[in-house]
């Protein structure tokens, strides 16, 4: 275990010496399906979901060609682990293509979710990634709990089944 220790102490000391980004959490989109009271996009957070949707349109997200070239500089750079997160992830439409071009560069992938939009086939399809890990944000242990911090009625049922 010693080895190990000097190992990653070793690694983390070049890394922070020339600079180089070894963990990268990358917000795919500030879109979300829930309302969280909690969520650090206050100026989305209050509004209802049309509204939300509406003022959503007008911030505009990195296209997948973007985000490939980012993915790119950071192979470049030395980046080893990437973490994809939002908003919710799975409300990209090119969420799989992203993240399998992820995968195809060598990147320990994880993947943050609040785990409503998860179903069978979204399973399969996150397993043929994967990821050395998925998250999903569980608010309580009982769906009164979790649906009111959400302020999605339901999204316990749906979190629990993902």
């Amino acid at each position: 275990m010693k080895l190990a220790n000097t190992v990653s102490e070793e690694i983390f000391r070049i890394s922070e010496e020339k600079n180089i980004p070894l963990y990268v959490i990358f917000e795919l989109t500030h879109r979300c399906n829930l309302r969280c009271i909690h969520c650090y996009l206050p100026h989305l957070n209050p509004l209802p979901l049309r509204e939300r949707e509406e003022k959503r349109g007008r911030s505009r997200e990195l296209t997948r060609i973007e985000i490939k070239s980012i993915l790119d500089q950071l192979v470049k750079e030395g980046c080893l682990h990437l973490v994809f997160t939002g908003g919710e992830i799975f409300l990209r439409e090119d969420f799989y293509e992203i993240a399998s071009y992820a995968r195809d560069k060598g990147f320990d992938l994880r993947i943050l979710s609040n785990g409503t939009l998860i179903n069978e086939q979204t399973a399969n399809s996150i397993s043929e990634l994967c990821p050395s890990s998925v998250e999903i944000s569980l608010y309580g242990a009982k769906a009164v709990t979790h649906d009111k911090i959400t302020r999605s009625p339901g999204s316990f049922q749906k979190t629990i089944k993902a």
